[in-house]
């Protein structure tokens, strides 16, 4: 439910409970008009009592002869008063219908505030949320100032240059380490494949000096990648990168 909605049934629930109190400001006045009403009997018959009882002893005529000389009057009094009551009772059933209807709008508002109060600790939390994440941001930036504060634009210029010239660096040096190792799997199977001529040709048609001069070159290869192996390594450190990352 949106807020202008919730304002809307607030506004409604209250035009009920007007008419709820104006239903019962007239029950009032009714109930005070009967007693008006109730209060004239009386003393109209008490009054006419005491004229009857006069009369009759002033003329001796008896208190019910007294009482029919005027019965207009108590008739209109006392049907006045049996439309008001049957008024009032009309009136109680609206004023206890409209107080059922009014508790059930009560129910309904305390539903409505009670989500609206979980809703509001909704928001709080959410508020409070933005604020550790905004804490956040603000410490990272102030970890990137301290890290900076010492160094001027053209400092920080220079050390980006070294250190895409020292990944360049490394990048140039492993794709020559690979080559290299291409190159000494090709002699190591040329040399696979000399020593199997070897096997099938007679001795005395292979020069020792040749296989010699093969071996020798085989262990300079070997010496030559290790070398550049070991350059490899000392650049990948000096350009910060980790073992794994060589590994790929």
């Amino acid at each position: 439910m949106k807020l202008w909605e919730k304002e809307d049934h607030i506004l409604m629930m209250q035009n009920d409970l007007d008419g709820v109190n104006y239903k019962f400001s007239e029950a009032v006045s009714i109930v005070e008009r009967i007693a008006n009403l109730t209060n004239t009997l009386a003393v109209a018959a008490h009054d006419k009592d005491n004229s009857a009882a006069s009369m009759m002893d002033e003329v001796g005529q008896t208190p019910e002869m007294v009482h029919d000389t005027d019965p207009r009057t108590q008739k209109q009094l006392e049907t006045e008063l049996r439309m008001m009551r049957e008024l009032l009772e009309a009136k109680e059933v609206d004023f206890f219908a409209a107080q059922r209807a009014l508790e059930l709008k009560d129910e309904e508002l305390n539903a409505v505030l009670r989500r609206w109060e979980v809703r509001e600790k909704e928001f709080e939390r959410m508020k409070e949320e933005l604020w550790e994440d905004t804490d956040g941001l603000k410490k990272l930036y102030s970890l990137a100032q301290e890290r900076i504060r010492d160094k001027t634009v053209g400092d920080l210029a220079i050390e980006k240059l070294q250190m895409e010239a020292s990944q360049l660096e490394a990048e140039a040096a492993m794709s020559a380490m690979r080559k290299l190792a291409d190159l000494t799997k090709e002699l190591l199977e040329q040399n696979d494949r000399s020593m199997e001529i070897v096997k099938d040709v007679e001795i005395n048609d292979v020069s020792c000096n040749s296989i010699t001069m093969r071996t020798g070159g085989l262990e300079e290869a070997e010496k030559e990648v290790s070398r550049l192996f070991c350059l490899t390594e000392q650049l990948v450190k000096d350009a910060g990168f980790k073992d794994t990352e060589l590994s790929l």
